[in-house]
């Protein structure tokens, strides 16, 4: 509702004086007015403006809001009511289309009205709350007197109640009190209902007084604007400010087909955005831009301070000779205090030259710089979601699809793993390539394989053209059998030195593909062997035929199966996924260290074949048609001095 006045001020102007014969009179200056206009949302719950755009982030919302109004020659005040609660004073921006001068621009807090507290119908309906209450008691005195002379009746009232006097008896008596007290009983009972409907027209009338004032308390919120303009003339204002209480998060749909597995295109991402907002304005049918930007407030800069170093002095203590065996219990405690002080004391230079910084839980997580959610570059992006979208101030999150992604935007393939030490699942992961100009933010992850809900997963931070893997859950389909691991023992030599101990272990492991009519093609088995981190422990691989560390080559096993090392990662708790399968060839011993290779391979192949087989992981790769069983074997065998005790068999 658009409201306008006009107030009169007048400006200090000096007193115009004109000369006359016989008298002077005072001329005053002219009214200066100020055209007041009231923008507020009018009876009918219309409001006078309207959402253009809405900008989330992650942990608040940039809302601009448009006015179209009038104004009159020379000063105007706009006033804009019901903003949120939640407003960021700091970032309130006013911006006009039309011939106006903006002048300043002033927030505030407004003062709601007062809901009259009683009114002439809440007056009547208490009055006669209180003669009803008054009659209810009146009714129960009066049962209460009834009961007690019950209680005080005998033969004496009887013979005075009766014109026999030889013949007594009380039922006349018991008759007129059945009667006197179903008269009170039924009048109590009809009082205490319509006490019970007075109070709730009591109720309703409180309430309907407290709804008489329009006013929403969680949008108080005002702005003053002060306007000049030179002539009449209709002008547009636009109000943006940021708002908290509203943010959005990244999900994700994963749909997988295992239909086409061997097909360019099996896999199917559903980018979601899950946008909520409690911030008490209806954001109805508005244009939403999502931002993947964290904005950040009072920054500063780190400082790197100095790093000292210096040599502890111990105190010196100077004892009496009349008091020297005394004084040397006392100095050897002073010592010791003297030790802890000075391990104190080094505890808190550390932390002063920056080492206690990590030596705890409490410093703060560093944080990535969010990606662009649609971009080819740069640190933040901005994307805005199709058509219109409703939010209502509910705090409810609701999800707006963002991009359907195939084909041409991802690159996957799907990969059953197993480790049948661990458990005798399989796992089913894709390793998925982003080949579109998304940048996938971390979320959570609803996955469906074959049409089917599986399970939860998450989607880490992902960058165009990366690589990730997406966990699927589990294939029963696959089964994996994993038996008892055999052991053969044999001693040689005949020389004390000589004497050698040789165990064989062997392991082995049967797969079987039970679907139907599908045929799986990238199935990981993982197994291990041992390690040898000391000369006197010897490992060898026998069995599958052709492992040889630090020499890339095929190693066949059976048709549709091969067999190679894991290559060696550093980082000893990240998972295995599935891509660093490495086929070579020739029974290989395994020790902590492997030598480069040699011929005519480069620098570059040599230091990526250097690491294969070090931590002792074997992986096959099995391609298996439908209703098809194959069966693994590893075997080693482990050499050392019969007296060593071997840690870690």
């Amino acid at each position: 509702m658009l409201n306008s006045s006009t107030t009169s001020s007048r400006f200090p102007f000096p007193t115009l004086k004109t000369s006359k014969r016989s008298h002077m009179s005072e001329v005053q200056p002219p009214a200066y007015s100020i055209h007041e206009i009231h923008l507020r949302e009018g009876p009918d719950g219309k409001d006078p403006g309207r959402i253009t755009e809405v900008n989330v982030y992650p942990s608040r919302a940039e809302v601009c809001r448009s006015y179209r109004l009038k104004v009159a020659s020379g000063q105007n005040k706009a006033v804009v009511y019901g903003l949120t609660n939640v407003l960021n004073h700091d970032s309130l921006r006013v911006e006009g289309r039309g011939k106006a001068t903006i002048q300043d621009v002033t927030i505030s807090r407004e003062v709601p009205d007062r809901a009259p507290s009683t009114s002439p119908t809440l007056e009547s309906l208490k009055v006669d709350k209180e003669d009803l209450t008054a009659a209810i008691q009146r009714c129960e005195k009066t049962i209460s007197g009834l009961d007690h002379y019950f209680r005080t009746l005998d033969v004496h009232h009887a013979a005075k109640a009766n014109s026999d006097a030889s013949h007594p008896t009380v039922l006349p008596l018991l008759d007129d009190y059945h009667t006197a007290s179903e008269k009170y009983d039924t009048k109590l009972l009809s009082l205490k209902r319509h006490l019970k409907k007075l109070e709730i027209a009591i109720i309703e009338e409180e309430k309907a007084l407290q709804d008489s004032v329009k006013t929403d308390s969680n949008r108080l919120m005002k702005v003053t604007v002060g306007l000049f303009a030179d002539a009449e003339a209709e002008i547009e204002l636009k109000l943006k400010y940021a708002v908290s209480g509203a943010g959005w998060v990244a999900v994700y749909d994963v749909r997988v087909s295992t239909d086409d597995a061997d097909k360019e295109h099996p896999v199917e991402i559903v980018y979601k955005a899950a946008i909520h907002q409690h911030t008490g304005e209806d954001w109805t049918d508005v244009p939403i831009t999502l931002e993947t930007a964290s904005p950040t407030f009072n920054l500063s800069l780190p400082q790197l301070d100095v790093w000292n170093l210096s040599i502890y002095k111990p105190r010196i203590v100077e004892v009496e000779k009349s008091r020297k065996s005394r004084m040397q219990v006392f100095s050897a405690k002073k010592e010791s205090v003297a030790r802890r002080e000075s391990s104190e004391s080094i505890e808190e230079s550390d932390n002063d030259m920056g080492f206690g910084l990590f030596d705890g839980d409490d410093a703060p997580a560093m944080q990535s710089t969010s990606a662009p959610v649609a971009s080819k570059g740069g640190v933040n992006a901005a994307f805005r979601v199709p058509g219109l979208v409703s939010i209502p101030p509910d705090g409810v999150a609701r999800n707006v699809t963002i991009a359907s992604l195939s084909n041409g935007d991802l690159e996957a393939r799907i990969v059953w793993l197993a480790v049948p030490s661990a458990d005798a699942m399989v796992h089913l992961t894709s390793n998925i390539k982003n080949k579109s100009d998304f940048t996938f933010l971390a979320g959570a992850s609803n996955i469906y394989v074959d049409g089917s809900f599986i399970s939860k997963s998450t989607v880490p931070l992902v960058g165009p053209q990366e690589t990730f893997t997406c966990r699927l859950g589990t294939d029963p389909s696959i089964r994996i059998t994993n038996y008892p691991l055999r052991t053969n023992r044999v001693n040689s030599g005949t020389l004390s030195l000589s004497k050698t101990t040789t165990t064989t272990y062997t392991q082995r492991i049967s797969v079987y593909n039970s679907k139907a009519s599908q045929a799986v093609h990238d199935l990981k088995i993982l197994a291990r062997v041992p390690v040898s981190e000391d000369a006197g422990i010897v490992v060898k691989v026998l069995e599958p035929k052709g492992l040889t560390s630090g020499v890339s080559k095929q190693a066949k096993v059976v048709d549709g199966v091969v067999v190679g090392w894991v290559k060696a990662d550093n980082d000893a708790s990240k998972k295995p996924s599935g891509n660093n399968l490495v086929p070579l060839s020739k029974t290989s011993t395994i020790t902590s260290h492997t030598s480069k290779g040699t011929g005519s391979t480069t620098a570059a192949a040599e230091e990526d074949t250097k690491h294969l087989g070090k931590d002792g992981k074997v992986q096959w790769a099995c391609s298996l048609e439908a209703q098809r069983k194959v069966d693994l074997t590893l075997s080693w065998e482990v050499t050392h001095a019969r007296e060593a005790v071997v840690v870690g068999l």
